[in-house]
């Protein structure tokens, strides 16, 4: 192939495209918390916290949490007991959900809260296992555009 030959010649651009993230995630310094200047992963759970601070704000949430870890663990051998129970033992850790908000409503109950532009065969997985191993359902919130 021809290096000395114009772009627009070979059917492509001129102007060189910037590189993009394949969720067309904005750029970092759109993604700032105002005051605190932590990153957010998306424009989408920068508004949600900031709305959730409002709520945390005007007492109607409490416990407030951002990015936490809940660890994936199955057990990898089951043993049964005398009485015929299988109990599972081993645990093998298979990932880690990462919630991306966490609070308590004015019910007291805990509220798991992903914000969700896509939902990905992943988080799909991650979703169902920690309805199966901790019994919550994970609250999608999704942003309006």
């Amino acid at each position: 192939m021809a290096t000395n030959v114009p772009p627009d010649v070979l059917g492509g651009s001129a102007r060189r495209r910037s590189p993009t993230n394949k969720f067309g995630v904005a750029p970092p310094n759109q993604r700032r918390h105002p005051r605190t200047n932590e990153l957010f992963a998306s424009k989408a759970e920068l508004r949600r916290w900031l709305d959730l601070e409002l709520l945390q704000k005007a007492g109607e949430i409490s416990q407030l949490r951002r990015q936490v870890h809940y660890p994936l663990n199955v057990p990898a051998r089951w043993e049964t007991l005398p009485d015929g129970t299988c109990l599972g033992v081993l645990p093998h850790k298979v990932g880690t959900y990462v919630a991306d908000h966490v609070y308590k409503n004015a019910a007291g109950d805990l509220v798991v809260e992903d914000v969700k532009g896509f939902r990905t065969p992943e988080y799909k997985l991650k979703r169902e296992l920690m309805k199966a191993l901790y019994g919550i359902s994970i609250f999608e919130f999704t942003s309006p555009k």
